[in-house]
């Protein structure tokens, strides 16, 4: 079993840690009451689904001045990976490696572009010329893209190989590469 490391979430130092695995904790501290200051016991907060997109998140909530909820990869990521959480598109982004959007394991979380995001699902399986071939997307379905004037042109998505082949040979032909 890997040993679970605790660090500081950025911002919310002395009152929260991410671990490696991915689990959130508030830390032991006094907090104001209508009585004066109590202690409260630090504890593992639970997680909930963000389901507003169409890709699930774990996210908790976290009080410093105002409540903030915020996803957990985003936490693993600032406090192991050095994310900075702006808010606005800077061009990197946190990636799930194993394509699980619940795994907020360290080792399943990567700093990577937009581009190579949108890259990551493509797999050149065959390719016959430098103007065309077969590649295979996330939903394992075989696409082909032809270049054409020095424009990437799309002609369809295939179940199987067999069809993409079939697919690919007739749209060749009739662009005239071949």
């Amino acid at each position: 079993m890997k040993k679970e490391i605790w660090k500081d979430i950025p911002g919310y130092e002395e009152t929260y840690q991410v671990s490696n695995l991915g689990r959130v904790k508030s830390l032991d501290r006094y907090v104001k009451s209508r009585y004066g200051f109590r202690k409260q016991n630090g504890l593992i907060l639970s997680q909930r689904y963000d389901t507003s997109r169409s890709v699930a998140y774990l996210k908790v909530n976290l009080y410093k001045d105002v409540r903030k909820t915020i996803k957990v990869h985003q936490l693993v990521a600032m406090a192991f990976l050095g994310h900075i959480r702006t808010g606005n598109n800077t061009g990197v982004i946190i990636d799930h490696i194993d394509g699980d959007s619940l795994n907020n394991n360290l080792n399943n979380l990567q700093l990577i572009t937009q581009k190579e995001n949108v890259n990551k699902g493509k797999r050149i399986i065959r390719s016959f010329h430098k103007d065309y071939g077969l590649c295979k997307t996330y939903n394992d379905k075989w696409k082909i893209v032809i270049k054409v004037n020095k424009k990437a042109k799309y002609f369809g998505t295939f179940e199987s190989l067999s069809e993409a082949r079939i697919a690919r040979d007739k749209a060749i032909k009739k662009e005239g590469l071949r």
